[in-house]
């Protein structure tokens, strides 16, 4: 539905992307719950969309442009269920996602590391050393914690959860120390 990532480089938000997925046919597919919860319409993908070749190239072009063409690695809270997403969207366009050998500069490997960190693990770690007080290491739990407001009609949308996601980061890092 939709892809949104937040550029850091030494612990400092360099740039952010968004975008609304559209689907290579021109439509878009969501659930109720999921079109109810993120407020993007069949519409509003048609109209502001792009399609995933165009993502993919963007992609490429962060990489290129922050990190020497080097795999850029995802921070994300749950990361195993953003990722799934994103190579979805690689594999269904022609990427390979098995070997980083190819020729193909739109494959997942070469735009992303195998290296991902995972914010949700970071604070499970913190709270089995006691450094967290809750038991749930939910995002909701995490950003009440460090006092981190998101706007209510942001909150599910890529970007404001790419956004709360390096500032949970941030904290960890600094709460680690």
């Amino acid at each position: 539905m939709e892809i949104a990532g937040i550029v850091i480089k030494d612990f400092k938000i360099v740039n952010k992307y968004s975008s609304i997925v559209k689907s290579k046919t021109g439509k878009y597919f969501c659930n109720d719950f999921a079109r109810k919860m993120h407020g993007i319409t069949n519409e509003m993908a048609n109209e502001k969309g792009k399609l995933p070749i165009e993502i993919m190239n963007d992609l490429k072009n962060i990489r290129d442009k922050y990190f020497n063409g080097n795999p850029m690695t995802i921070i994300a809270h749950n990361a195993s269920f953003d990722i799934s997403f994103v190579k979805k969207m690689f594999a269904d366009n022609g990427s390979e996602l098995t070997s980083v050998n190819n020729n193909n500069e739109l494959d997942y490997n070469k735009i992303f590391s195998r290296n991902v960190i995972d914010t949700a693990t970071m604070a499970l770690l913190l709270r089995m050393q006691n450094k967290l007080p809750f038991d749930r290491c939910s995002l909701d739990n995490i950003l009440s914690y460090y006092n981190i407001k998101m706007s209510n009609n942001k909150r599910h949308t890529a970007l404001q959860d790419a956004r709360s996601t390096a500032s949970i980061y941030f904290n960890v890092c600094r709460l680690n120390k």
